[in-house]
């Protein structure tokens, strides 16, 4: 059986490589916010549900998966809710807007 591949950490900004997990030994679960503390509440998933049906297409064509934050809800929680900052992205697309398993919000 073949040695999993090495993959970023997950944590924005981190450089380290890990093998079959998602964070370094630096970021593990100590420094992990749940869902909910990052603003994925019931009010989100209303408005995400609401903003795919409404924009079911992806920039590149496809069908949408994901609603995107274009600014991160890192950087700004006041615009988590607010249109203007979301797009409609397929998975591909979305890997691509975080370099490939980066940053996700």
């Amino acid at each position: 059986m073949a040695s999993l591949p090495l993959k970023p950490c997950l944590t924005p900004g981190c450089r380290a490589l890990v093998r079959g997990q998602p964070r370094c030994a630096t970021h593990t679960e100590a420094t992990i916010r749940n869902s909910k503390q990052l603003g994925y509440d019931r009010a989100w998933r209303t408005l995400r549900d609401l903003f795919i049906r409404a924009n079911p297409a992806c920039k590149c064509g496809r069908a949408a998966e994901i609603v995107h934050h274009v600014v991160p809800t890192s950087e700004a929680m006041h615009l988590r809710l607010d249109e203007r900052n979301l797009i409609s992205l397929c998975r591909r697309c979305h890997g691509k807007e975080h370099g490939e398993m980066g940053t996700w919000s």
